[in-house]
């Protein structure tokens, strides 16, 4: 059963062998937190382009929608346009996500984008917390768009916003105690 919880994407990546060696896997299958996760059901998802997905079922109340995509390193030149997207998208309360999902239409209890820059690699992501009978409706909703700033890309005002959002936020950031 641990090996459930140890995806292939993720195995590979540790640079674990496959399959995992028996008593590593007795390792993990004791871990108290897998034990405490309970009964799952993985399905794999390729979606068009051959992006992989996995959709993992639980008996929960919540529904967890993640969605993520690869992005440039912590080096990389796009990093700055790739900050103000996920601002745009889900960086606060005046995001197209925030408004939309939850905002407008209740869908979701928390809804919101954000990156990671590693020295190799980095990741958008998107994540939306939901009733597990919203969840095509929130996955559509976050489709909708991201094929809308792909298309049209960000509007002025919202641009302004958000510059304006990640220079606070780089003020906050930077204050002392002191």
């Amino acid at each position: 059963p641990a090996d459930l919880y140890l995806r292939p994407a993720l195995r590979d990546a540790a640079g674990l062998p496959a399959p995992l060696p028996p008593a590593l896997l007795a390792r993990l299958q004791a871990l108290p937190q897998l034990q405490r996760l309970g009964p799952q059901r993985t399905v794999a998802i390729t979606l068009p382009g051959g992006e992989r997905s996995q959709l993992i079922a639980r008996e929960l109340q919540q529904a967890h929608l993640t969605l993520g995509v690869p992005s440039g390193d912590r080096n990389s030149p796009e990093r700055s346009v790739l900050a103000v997207l996920s601002a745009a998208l889900g960086g606060g309360m005046s995001s197209r996500l925030f408004r939309s999902i939850r905002e407008e239409r209740g869908l979701a209890y928390s809804c919101y984008s954000a990156t990671a820059a590693y020295a190799d690699v980095g990741a958008l992501s998107i994540y939306a917390g939901c009733a597990p009978d919203h969840l095509g409706e929130v996955a559509k909703l976050i489709g909708q768009e991201l094929v809308d700033v792909a298309e049209r890309g960000l509007r002025p005002d919202e641009l302004t916003r958000v510059q304006g959002q990640l220079c606070g936020s780089l003020a906050l950031a930077l204050e002392d105690s002191e």
